[in-house]
């Protein structure tokens, strides 16, 4: 089964970083522009969550093993 091409946009510069979640649901992406956003990859159309801005650009990002954290 072929699935459809989705291009996320939404971070300002570069993504440095990207994890799924456990259960394949959610993309999320670290960026140089201070942001985390959070994908919800059932509806790609809809625009990301944004998890405030950090101090520094975002280099890393990880769930953990059972979805409920993300550092």
């Amino acid at each position: 089964m072929l699935l459809p091409s989705v291009v996320l946009r939404g971070h300002e510069l570069l993504p440095w970083s990207l994890a799924f979640s456990p259960d394949g649901r959610t993309l999320a992406s670290g960026s140089k522009d201070t942001t985390v956003r959070l994908w919800d990859l059932r509806h790609p159309d809809r625009p990301p969550t944004i998890l405030g801005r950090h101090d520094d650009e975002v280099y890393r990002v990880r769930f953990s093993p059972d979805g409920t954290r993300l550092a």
